[in-house]
């Protein structure tokens, strides 16, 4: 049963770093938030007030706090497990409606600090004309999949198109150049590697009622491309989507999913007018396409569903956040052990062990130089040169469809040691 607990004035609820699932509802006086910018660094402070919901975030992610939440005068909290929660506001189509707003909002300024970081931005064209040069784009760069693809997604677009003949005669061009290249591989992480949330999701989402919405992508396909209507919104079932942004005529790596996964439903939820990235099947992708019209009936209209879709979109933050602490690192070389560091935390599951038997500090991960390129916002070129630094040290080894790392903790001491050398540099010298 939830609990009303109160706190004395100057009180801390929980710590940022903590790991706890409570969910907490502000009953009577205020309460601050204080979190530190990814980017920047600064202190941001939050102040709640009664009858606000805290904690929510981390708890349906199972992921460790952003936030330290203290109480700023003598308050009266509400507190609740993730499965009274559940219980009780999942069919509260008010309340899972302002979350997914506001939480979609979050996802959305993180994506905004990820595109500023790496200085994404692009000249503003009208839709026909974006997505044409993105053709030309993925056929310059040798990615005559996803070329043909997009031809072929314009001319359904805009069936009246001027461009037809010259879209036909690129998308043939690009087919019979792809004839040659070997399909990405279908390196799916496996049940052993996805954590709860994602488990549930694939059980939920693979329910009979679901499938008439499956579809199944080959290996370069575009299933959303820059500047189409988002009209759609996908789960990924197995397989790998590619998140990448055209910008001055080049391909930039923003993120790769993975199965469980949500993607082009920040577009539905915030009212977004047109796509600003290209999610783009790697090996062959099995999803479910949910129209726009359908979201309210789908996520908010079963109690489950909008359970299960707060979880994922808070995830989805927990997930971006982390990558953006990688994107942080100017050093290529850290930003690659950081990416094994992320890897490790968000997919890893260790062995079960016998009582007292130590876990080994090698890790085998099911993951490419493309993979490492994307999480890394590299060019594929430039990860493998970083790579090869740590198998010319020993550090590593890959193979075609997985690498192993020697020992983790060696990423570890590397990433710690930057962190430890920034925070000395930024301290004032003596004189």
């Amino acid at each position: 049963m939830p609990k009303v607990v109160p706190y004395t004035k100057g009180s801390v609820i929980f710590f940022a770093g903590d790991k706890d699932e409570r969910i907490f509802i502000l009953q009577t006086g205020k309460v601050i938030l204080k979190s530190a910018d990814l980017v920047t660094g600064e202190i941001l402070s939050e102040t709640l007030t009664a009858g606000e919901f805290f904690g929510i975030k981390s708890a349906l992610a199972r992921r460790p706090r952003i936030e330290t939440a203290s109480a700023s005068t003598d308050i009266q909290l509400v507190m609740l497990s993730t499965q009274e929660f559940e219980r009780i506001f999942s069919a509260n189509k008010a309340v899972i409606s302002k979350m997914l707003t506001v939480f979609t909002k979050t996802l959305g300024e993180l994506y905004a600090k990820t595109e500023s970081m790496l200085h994404l931005t692009r000249a503003s064209m009208q839709p026909e004309e974006g997505m044409i040069a993105l053709a030309k784009v993925f056929f310059d760069s040798f990615q005559y999949r996803s070329c043909v693809s997009e031809c072929e997604l314009i001319l359904r677009t805009f069936p009246q198109t001027e461009h037809k003949a010259e879209l036909e005669k690129l998308r043939d061009e690009a087919e019979n150049l792809s004839a040659g290249q070997a399909a990405g591989q279908d390196l799916g992480l496996g049940d052993s590697s996805q954590n709860e949330s994602e488990k549930s999701a694939l059980s939920q989402f693979s329910l009979p009622v679901f499938s008439r919405f499956r579809k199944e992508y080959s290996d370069g396909s575009v299933i959303i491309s820059e500047f189409m209507e988002p009209n759609h919104f996908y789960f990924i079932q197995s397989g790998k989507v590619q998140v990448k942004r055209c910008v001055n005529g080049t391909l930039k790596n923003l993120e790769l999913l993975e199965a469980g996964n949500l993607f082009g439903v920040r577009a539905i939820i915030s009212g977004g007018k047109l796509r600003d990235v290209c999610c783009i099947a790697k090996g062959t992708v099995q999803c479910l396409e949910f129209a726009k019209e359908n979201f309210n009936a789908i996520v908010t209209g079963n109690p489950h569903m909008s359970a299960l879709m707060l979880k994922l979109v808070c995830k989805r933050i927990y997930d971006q956040r982390r990558q953006l602490t990688v994107l942080g690192i100017p050093d290529l070389s850290v930003r690659i052990a950081d990416v094994f560091l992320m890897y490790n935390e968000l997919y890893y599951v260790p062995p079960k062990l016998e009582p007292g038997t130590e876990e080994s500090l090698c890790r085998k991960f099911f993951i490419t130089v493309d993979d490492v390129a994307c999480w890394a916002a590299l060019s594929p070129d430039a990860a493998r040169d970083e790579l090869n630094k740590y198998v010319s040290r020993k550090k590593l080894d890959i193979y075609d469809s997985y690498m192993i790392i020697g020992n983790i903790m060696d990423m570890k001491r590397t990433v710690d040691s930057w962190y430890q050398n920034k925070e000395t540099a930024a301290q004032p010298q003596k004189n």
